[in-house]
């Protein structure tokens, strides 16, 4: 197994010869493996299941950046260069904390920031009727669950997603459809928010903010 990244909940390991990752909670992190998200009709992982390997008790699904041609990312997974840099300053005072790995996918995109997203406008209507379906069943997705796809080989671009954390997945929360809405709604706008801020050159930047705020 390959270490292709660490957060605060997840190590994640890539499985050789197999279009799969492992993830190995830290701590008592779990993952829910229901299907309801795919039942929905609302992109997501295609294969999540409780397994063991190397006596290691974790989370087999699928690789979502096995392919050439799209690059999977979220910010919240984003070990920058700058937060490297205060990582390293701080050192000294950190004790007994476990070290962030950087996400091979998050760096890559990181350093080749996106010039253009050719269908932002469309991106955007198609999320807003999933999370319509998704309100409908009184099903709250924080954040935290969204990972934005673009083309890895052009910094010009369409834009699409799936939902790959499912440890942010909350149902029968039991809010009224209007409330729940406006909670999905957030939650997708911070996801993509802080996709645009890390992943989109700034020069660039300030149009895909601006139709947000519209």
């Amino acid at each position: 197994m390959e270490l292709i990244g660490q957060g605060g909940l997840w190590r994640i390991y890539k499985i050789k010869n197999q279009n799969s990752v492992f993830r190995i909670p830290i701590g008592s992190s779990k993952t829910l493996i229901d299907n309801f998200i795919k039942n929905l009709g609302i992109p997501t992982l295609k294969k999540v299941k409780e397994f063991e390997i190397e006596g290691h008790t974790g989370i087999l699904c699928d690789n979502v950046n096995c392919s050439d041609e799209i690059v999977y990312v979220t910010y919240n997974s984003l070990y920058s260069d700058s937060q490297k840099l205060l990582h390293s300053l701080d050192k000294h005072i950190l004790v007994n904390k476990e070290e962030r790995v950087s996400s091979l996918a998050e760096d890559f995109r990181y350093k080749n920031k996106i010039e253009e997203l050719t269908n932002f406008e469309d991106f955007i209507n198609n999320v807003k009727s999933d999370l319509k379906l998704a309100t409908k069943q009184g099903i709250l997705i924080e954040f935290d669950s969204y990972f934005f796809g673009t083309q890895k080989k052009s910094t010009i671009t369409n834009i699409g997603y799936k939902i790959v954390d499912l440890d942010h997945i909350f149902i029968n929360t039991s809010k009224q459809e209007a409330e729940l809405f406006t909670l999905n709604l957030a939650e997708f706008l911070r996801a993509i928010n802080g996709f645009l801020q890390y992943f989109v050159a700034e020069k660039n930047r300030s149009k895909y903010l601006e139709y947000l705020d519209e």
